[in-house]
């Protein structure tokens, strides 16, 4: 039993940072229509951000996931502007455009690999070593405030989308369009706030990651593949959905990992999400939430 509360306490917080990667991709799609298959790269690109900040610059932790936020924000900005504006104004097939953020995500890893190296890296924790003991769970400091830090983010981001003007024009956009350009929002804006909000999102989920397993250039492929298996399993528009199926993921990977091996943890995440969509093939909400 000891066994089973410390795994569910780690699943809610592998959780927690699959939280932040798939609203990340809830956002751009259900505003864009477009498959962000970087997303996982960004990621990667954050995880390599809060690394350099923490190891080289000895940037405190939480100052650095600011400072991550902001630079994969900008670098999403210019994405916008550069790549991802002009495929949408052309009106391209989603097929196209899709294939459009692969070339996007095979060129962050090559450029990753040239100014990174192939060898993998970890991150100098930010805290003590020592575990924190909550009864009959032992977790490090930074474990334990990863699921509380997620909570604040999601409910700031929930304050902010529905609750502030920028956040209705958010919603608007990603609902209709062409409606939400005749009652005078500027949809290009939008749009590349919501872009810019989705991968700073990616960003911080890697930001995590480095704290619990080596980062390489080329770990954004199996992120990317996760976030879309999160997105599905909830309901491709479905914010809600998109957490749900954070933690119900995020607890089966670590539950099977722990109970049967770590060998076996993608073949579960991968597998459930098969097994959902033949039951629900519209995913557990449906996918009509936003």
């Amino acid at each position: 039993m000891e066994f089973l509360i410390q795994q569910l306490a780690n699943g809610i917080m592998m959780g927690s940072i699959y939280v932040l990667l798939a609203l990340g991709l809830v956002i751009i799609l259900s505003m864009m229509d477009i498959v962000n298959f970087s997303h996982g790269q960004l990621a990667m690109l954050g995880a390599y951000v809060i690394l350099f900040l923490m190891n080289i610059y000895h940037i405190p932790f939480f100052l650095g996931l600011i400072v991550t936020f902001l630079i994969i924000g900008i670098l999403a900005f210019l994405i916008e502007k550069a790549i991802i504006r002009p495929t949408r104004l052309k009106k391209l097939p989603l097929l196209i455009a899709g294939i459009t953020t692969v070339g996007l995500a095979m060129i962050v890893e090559e450029v990753a690999q040239l100014i990174f190296g192939m060898n993998a890296r970890s991150i100098l924790s930010p805290f003590a070593a020592e575990p924190v003991n909550l009864g009959i769970i032992q977790m490090s400091l930074m474990r334990l405030l990863i699921p509380i830090f997620v909570v604040i983010l999601v409910i700031a981001l929930m304050l902010f989308l529905f609750r502030t003007n920028a956040g209705r024009a958010l919603r608007a956009v990603s609902q209709d369009s062409e409606a939400a350009a005749l009652q005078g929002i500027h949809v290009d804006s939008a749009m590349t706030l919501g872009f810019v909000i989705s991968c700073g999102l990616a960003s911080l989920s890697g930001a995590f990651l480095a704290q619990m397993m080596p980062i390489d250039p080329y770990m954004g492929l199996l992120i990317s593949l996760k976030g879309f298996a999160i997105i599905i399993v909830g309901g491709m528009m479905s914010l809600y959905g998109a957490i749900v199926a954070s933690y119900l993921l995020g607890i089966g990977e670590v539950l099977v990992s722990g109970y049967i091996g770590a060998n076996y943890k993608n073949l579960f995440f991968f597998g459930a999400m098969v097994l959902i969509l033949l039951l629900r093939p519209s995913g557990l909400f449906g996918g009509d939430e936003k």
